[in-house]
């Protein structure tokens, strides 16, 4: 490297440097600047909330100007009434509490009905087991009937056939 590119080179980097010393100075104006602005900021939003709250309070008090009676509860004109509040906060727990306990109701009859439906079905069933029971003994006393009168033919025929043979030997 010669000397005349060493020159260019330093000349470069103390443009460079420059630059950059002059972007940090920037960059430092900007940020007091937005601390500066921030500030303000806060401060006007500060003046913005006590502005309405104040107005809140007139308005409030303009309204409240004429009224006559001496209870300070009757006195409200920020259109809040607790009587009215409570009143439809506990309409709309009677509601709910209301609905909860028909649905609850509904459920116990479809069970009941359910219950009754297998209850029925379970005397069908013993009413079916008992007729069941007693056509097989019936048919059980028939059959020993029968089997008895074939014993019986069973043992003429039998002797008919010991008979038969004493005649056929003769």
């Amino acid at each position: 490297m010669n000397s005349r590119e060493k020159i260019q080179m330093k000349n470069r980097i103390e443009q460079i440097q420059a630059r950059g010393d002059l972007f940090a100075r920037q960059l430092m104006n900007e940020k007091q600047r937005i601390v500066q602005l921030q500030s303000k900021l806060s401060d006007f939003n500060r003046k913005i909330g006590d502005v309405r709250e104040n107005n809140k309070k007139k308005a409030v008090a303009l309204l409240n100007m004429h009224t006559t009676t001496t209870n300070d509860a009757y006195q409200r004109a920020d259109g809040l009434d607790p009587t009215r509040l409570a009143d439809v906060n506990q309409k709309k727990l009677l509601k709910t509490l209301e609905s909860r306990l028909n649905k609850a109701l509904v459920r116990k009859n479809e069970i009941e009905n359910e219950n009754n439906d297998i209850k029925s079905g379970i005397d069908k069933l013993r009413m079916k087991v008992c007729c069941d029971n007693t056509s097989r003994l019936a048919n059980e006393k028939q059959l020993q009937n029968v089997q008895q009168k074939m014993d019986e033919i069973m043992e003429k025929a039998a002797g008919a056939f010991k008979q038969r043979d004493k005649a056929v030997d003769q």
